[in-house]
């Protein structure tokens, strides 16, 4: 049998190593281990669920009001209040559509503080807020989940950016 000319044992042995490394099995790195923090309900605030708030709002949303969904407390952040916020216009993913209702939003007291103005009701309904709740638990359960410390009117006006 004759050798293999050098061009072309060269390409075999290219050929195989491309072979074998297509047939890797390439894993995705770990998940970051999951930090859960408790955070717990608290009644410890003046804000309660059901209650519905007038605030400062964004020109041209004068009527856009607030509910408060849940209030908790977590070690590290302090009060947490959950909020939905009804009569904005948010441009939506959709072009020439615009979002009316942010069906749940995480705030630090203190932000929600310095942006109502009046309580308006103290016993409505909750509105459904269940699936944003959870997405952002686990978001904040991995670390990567916040709340914001911006006024309101300034999370709706970064919300109409992100679109």
């Amino acid at each position: 049998m004759r050798p293999l000319p050098l061009l072309l044992t060269g390409a075999l042995l290219a050929s195989v190593a491309l072979v074998a490394y297509n047939s890797m099995v390439i894993t995705d790195p770990p998940p970051p281990p999951r930090v859960v923090t408790k955070i717990a309900e608290t009644n410890s605030t003046a804000f309660r669920p059901g209650q519905v708030w007038a605030y400062q709002t964004r020109p041209g949303e004068d009527s856009s009001t607030v509910t408060i969904l849940r209030v908790e407390e977590a070690p590290k952040l302090g009060v947490i209040v959950h909020v939905a916020v009804e009569g904005v216009r948010v441009p939506s993913p959709t072009p020439g559509q615009f979002v009316t209702r942010l069906a749940h939003l995480p705030f630090a007291k203190a932000a929600i503080e310095r942006s109502v103005t009046r309580k308006l009701r103290d016993d409505s309904p909750v509105p459904p807020f269940e699936e944003g709740y959870q997405h952002w638990r686990a978001a904040f359960d991995a670390g990567s989940g916040g709340i914001f410390t911006i006024t309101i009117a300034e999370a709706v006006d970064l919300m109409s950016q992100v679109h």
